[in-house]
């Protein structure tokens, strides 16, 4: 019997390479370099993401290429992806590498496993196949689940990762089980093999089809934090230390979006009749759940997972709006899912540097804080006014964006909701703009020197802005990545 392995294109793989020779290296540079490494580990993590980022920026400009056996895809749509989790990883690395120093916990460890999760959310949008599409998405949350628990002393951490890990691997066995009936009904692994499965007029696989897109849904729910699948968001982002609920509260809703719109456009595309108003019904659901229950709470911390909630059902309704052709459903999601990095990432940001001088994350703590540090408070106006979808920020064309693509799929209800529970949101983000700047300062913090992390907080409020202005390149490459 003649074996021959598949052909592979390095080039095509040259970006997880990158980063997974990345994560070794921390790890090898830990075991056998005696010197003092404190400022290596993040020199080293963010010269490895650059170095991928300017690899896949150059690859944009390549064709499409299927590689691996048919199971890994370069195109533009995972490169859009990559570039947008290795930007979120080299921000997090600035923003994480601050509050390591100064509680001395092992920082090999912690930049190992954040680049294992960049790594999975890659495997995630190239995936091409069923087997390797449940690797990344593995990849992607298995480090998280660790990093959710880094603070190892602080009984918070503990429980949030513990209670992250057990509804993952819960919901990962639906996702699972969905995977298994997909590939047992059609006889396909390649999204190509799955779509060609053709459905006649009464086909009796028609209802066991949609069953295992139903538990695809739902498992890829859970990983975006979709109600009512969403019950793990609140605990695991306020117990997890506030510089990995900052990098996982993107990074790993954009695996999951890359993975969703991978299966539900290539490879069931002619069942998006069914599976559009399910999104539809869960868009909605998230996006009032979660902004109404926000507006109740007292920590901002456990306030803005509810707002990643919301922001989740916001993402969902622009991709419930897909019919062939519909080329803005898809470049919504893709927009947004790239902002919001700057917007979400820079808001946990901005908590994170409080708690580094001393603060902490309740409603109270905003009192004055344009008094005490008046470039934090201009960020964290700037970050929670995009995320209300404030002009002349990047978050108002995203959410016009996503209005656009449900409506030309027939959904401009869902596109008309989606302004309704912004407006809703209004109500939380104004109440913390308005603590920070319109109440006396109640306690003193100190003022330690977080170069690193003010560089990281800077790019991102100055991209939140420049991105609701000057945001058709961005635009127009996601309309060309769909």
């Amino acid at each position: 019997m003649n074996a021959s392995l598949p052909n592979v294109d390095f080039w095509a793989l040259t970006p997880i390479i990158i980063v997974s020779i990345t994560a070794c290296a921390v790890l090898l540079i830990d075991i056998f370099t005696p010197i003092s490494k404190g400022k290596v580990y993040p020199a080293v993590a963010v010269l490895g993401q650059a170095l991928a980022l300017i690899v896949a920026l150059i690859q944009l400009g390549d064709a499409s290429v299927t590689t691996f056996g048919g199971s890994w895809r370069t195109d533009r749509f995972s490169l859009f992806f990559t570039i947008t989790v290795l930007i979120s990883g080299i921000l997090g690395v600035l923003i994480c590498d601050s509050w390591l120093r100064i509680r001395n916990l092992g920082r090999s460890e912690f930049y190992t496993l954040l680049l294992c999760s960049v790594a999975g959310v890659i495997v995630t949008a190239s995936a091409h196949d069923l087997i390797t599409l449940f690797i990344g998405i593995e990849l992607t949350s298995i480090p998280t689940y660790m990093l959710t628990g880094f603070a190892k002393h602080d009984q918070r951490s503990n429980e949030a990762s513990l209670k992250y890990f057990l509804l993952g691997a819960f919901s990962t066995a639906i996702l699972l089980y969905g995977l298994t009936w997909l590939f047992g009904i059609t006889g396909g692994i390649t999204y190509p093999e799955i779509a060609a499965f053709g459905l006649g007029p009464g086909d009796a696989s028609k209802v066991p089809l949609l069953f295992a897109v139903l538990l695809i849904i739902v498992g890829l729910g859970f990983k975006s934090a979709a109600v009512p699948f969403h019950m793990w968001t609140p605990d695991a982002y306020q117990g997890a230390p506030t510089v990995v609920t900052a990098f996982m509260s993107v990074s790993v809703k954009a695996g999951a979006f890359a993975a969703l719109i991978r299966l539900m456009v290539e490879a069931v595309p002619d069942l998006y009749g069914s599976w559009g108003p399910v999104l539809a019904v869960i868009a909605v659901l998230t996006m009032f759940v979660g902004n109404i229950v926000a507006i109740v709470q007292e920590d901002v911390k456990r306030m803005l997972a509810y707002s990643s909630v919301g922001h989740t059902g916001f993402i969902l309704a622009g991709l419930a709006g897909w019919v062939p052709n519909n080329d803005m459903a898809v470049a919504s999601v893709l927009f947004y899912s790239f902002v919001y990095v700057f917007m979400n990432l820079g808001a946990f940001g901005i908590l994170a540097w409080l708690e580094n001088h001393g603060g902490n994350t309740l409603l109270d703590s905003m009192d004055g804080l344009f008094l005490r540090f008046p470039q934090a408070a201009g960020a964290l106006a700037i970050f929670l006014l995009a995320l209300m979808g404030f002009p002349l920020t990047a978050g108002l064309p995203a959410k016009v964006f996503v209005f656009l693509g449900a409506a030309d799929g027939g959904y401009t209800w869902l596109g008309v909701l989606v302004f309704v529970a912004s407006i809703i949101s209004a109500v939380f983000y104004l109440k913390v703009m308005v603590r920070m700047f319109m109440y006396e300062p109640k306690v003193a913090l100190a003022s330690p020197r977080q170069p690193d992390m003010a560089i990281a907080l800077g790019v991102c409020a100055i991209a939140t802005v420049l991105l609701g202005i000057l945001f058709m390149p961005i635009l127009n490459l996601a309309l060309s990545a769909t």
